[in-house]
């Protein structure tokens, strides 16, 4: 079963860059942990831009990296003064289409996955 843990929280805009950065040092370090799918920020834009940040876990996965979801959390909140939210869901469907074409993969697991659906692209 895929799972997915969901961070959500509130930013400015003049702290996106540093958010960023933190994403790319957080997903280099979790794609390193047994288990790890892929991670995807997305933004709504507000007074506030409200953000999620989604990374996708096995259920070995999910179990073993608890405490590195803590340091991930914490990291990541480092780049807001407000609170960040965290839940686990399981992931009922998932499907990804051409639009994924320009999006960067950084793990094999999804990359194998969009090669399975028919998009081959780089990682």
């Amino acid at each position: 079963m895929t799972n997915a843990r969901v961070l959500t929280f509130h930013i400015d805009d003049a702290a996106e860059d540093d958010l960023v950065e933190a994403l790319d040092e957080e997903a280099a370090r979790l794609s390193q942990c047994h288990g790890f799918g892929g991670l995807l920020c997305l933004k709504q834009r507000g007074v506030r831009d409200h953000i999620m940040v989604i990374t996708l876990w096995d259920d070995e996965g999910l179990a073993a990296t608890q405490l590195d979801h803590e340091r991930s959390k914490k990291h990541i909140a480092s780049t807001t003064d407000l609170g960040v939210m965290s839940q686990t869901h399981e992931v009922l469907h998932a499907h990804f289409g051409g639009i994924a074409e320009g999006f960067s993969v950084h793990n094999s697991w999804a990359s194998e996955e969009l090669r399975m659906c028919g998009t081959s692209r780089g990682t």
